[in-house]
């Protein structure tokens, strides 16, 4: 929920009184919000006391006197509400949602727990002249309340302002049980199609990114049975689990509720079950096989492998397979002696040896050069490469951490460019400093 301050003639605006009204109310209530003195206030209001927007506009909302004045949603709901009508479906810019004319005007209900979506819709509104003459927004707060989902409301009327609203209250005034989603079934395209009255729809769970990358890894004629069969393990496990955390959610939130009392909610949607649970292999070790040949592949298809492509200044060439490069945690890159170099740490084929030596390879346009191990210079995270000048006497480089581009000292005279890789070497890390390329070779700094 955003945050929002009031100056003092905010407050005074907000309420409708004077400075002298002010003074009163804050002797006279002892409720009154006091100034919050721990606010982040712009550099304009250093000097000036502010208010928290939520806690005077809620105050306001709960007192009598001023709940005119305050947050719709918090103030005393009418004795008898006419029921409300549902006013349609909206899409915009921050979700899909839809429309609830009430006794106190229209609720627009965001379905999306996006971070100040609630504040930010009802501003645009009140910028645009809001033609939809919509009286509140509110947008779900990705939690669950006494009464339903929890939200977060902001007023057209004070739209920088936010306050946690009453599914229920909310509930009461459209006079039905509203309408959610759980969060893997949010989609504009099932929420648009929903009517009041409508029956749940049974909803295949979507794949996420993971899940499909290993359907097609499984389906990958090149991998062999046991690799195959690991892949469409683990993508039958991540499906039931997404499947078994949207029938929770729909649980929780549709069918338990404070108490004996049931949340005032329906699902929009629900998980289709009907092939759920998908097989998954119980023993662990069963499928370590699978994986050890998928980790261990060189050809084309392996993990970890890098692809590069040329760019001529207008297009881009088509991607290659840059087999040798097989970095463990990503590579150092830098253009010297009229060709590109590469430094990484740990070829993926010495995993099971450990080996932290740094490889060093270069482009020469068309193709890449076979990898020289730079004995005696070790690394455990990402290097960095360096041009620069030789200009004077290096600064002394601590024999733990990665050497920053700063610590070196550069300038613009006559002596021959080299290159510096910078890495993490732990004890082994060679004084005085890191290694040098000159052109031919690698020596210690």
């Amino acid at each position: 929920m955003s945050s929002s301050y009031l100056t003092k003639l905010e407050v005074q605006r907000m309420l409708g009184v004077n400075a002298f009204g002010m003074w009163r109310l804050a002797r006279k209530c002892e409720k009154f919000p006091k100034p919050d003195q721990k606010a982040r206030r712009p550099v304009s209001q250093d000097s000036e006391e502010v208010w928290g927007g939520t806690q005077v506009y809620s105050w306001a909302a709960a007192t009598a006197e001023f709940a005119h004045r305050g947050a719709l949603l918090l103030r005393p709901l009418p004795h008898e509400p006419a029921p409300g009508r549902w006013a349609g479906y909206r899409d915009t810019p921050h979700g899909p949602a839809m429309d609830w004319d009430t006794d106190l005007g229209t609720i627009r209900i965001l379905h999306s727990t996006e971070h100040e979506a609630a504040t930010e819709a009802a501003s645009a509104l009140a910028r645009s002249g809001n033609k939809d003459g919509i009286a509140t927004v509110c947008a779900l707060f990705g939690d669950v309340g006494f009464r339903g989902p929890a939200l977060v409301a902001a007023d057209t009327a004070h739209p920088a302002i936010e306050y946690e609203a009453s599914w229920g209250d909310v509930g009461e005034l459209v006079g039905q049980v509203l309408p959610w989603w759980p969060g893997l079934l949010r989609q504009s395209t099932l929420i648009r199609e929903w009517r009041p009255g409508a029956a749940p729809t049974e909803v295949e769970v979507p794949a996420n990114d993971d899940e499909r990358i290993l359907r097609r890894a499984a389906a990958n004629p090149h991998f062999d049975v046991t690799s195959r069969a690991a892949a469409t393990d683990m993508a039958n496990t991540i499906r039931n689990e997404r499947i078994q955390h949207t029938a929770l959610e729909v649980r929780i939130f549709c069918k338990e509720g404070y108490g004996e009392t049931p949340n005032q909610v329906v699902a929009g949607a629900v998980p289709d079950t009907r092939r759920h649970p998908l097989p998954v292999v119980e023993d662990r070790e069963l499928v370590r096989p699978g994986w050890q040949k998928v980790a261990l592949r060189t050809d084309s298809g392996a993990s970890g492998k890098l692809w590069h492509t040329t760019y001529n200044g207008t297009t881009w060439s088509e991607p290659k397979l840059a087999a040798v490069l097989t970095p463990h945690k990503g590579l150092a890159l830098a253009s010297y002696g009229g060709r590109l170099h590469a430094v990484y740490v740990n070829d993926q084929s010495d995993r099971s040896t450990r080996d932290r030596r740094l490889r060093h390879v270069t482009f020469d346009v068309t193709s890449w050069s076979a990898p020289t191990i730079l004995d005696g210079f070790q690394g455990i995270y990402q290097p960095a490469l360096l041009t620069y000048r030789v200009a004077g006497q290096e600064t002394d480089t601590p024999p733990h951490g990665p050497l920053r581009q700063d610590r070196l000292t550069r300038g613009s005279g006559t002596q021959p460019q080299q290159v510096r890789a910078a890495h993490t070497g732990g004890r082994a890390w060679p004084r005085p400093g890191p290694p040098g390329y000159h052109g031919s070779s690698w020596e210690r700094g």
